[in-house]
């Protein structure tokens, strides 16, 4: 458990492995990136 502020210092970290992940995740399916809404910005 993290209080406040130990959690604002742990962020960079948290995004980088989040970022890791969905990298990872869209490798083992082909590169479709449609499985990330935000990537699409509201268009299909």
């Amino acid at each position: 458990m993290f209080d406040e502020e130990q959690a604002a210092a742990e962020l960079p970290t948290l995004r980088a492995i989040a970022s890791t992940d969905i990298h990872n995740l869209v490798f083992h399916l082909g590169g479709d990136v449609r499985i990330i809404p935000a990537i699409l910005n509201g268009s299909s």
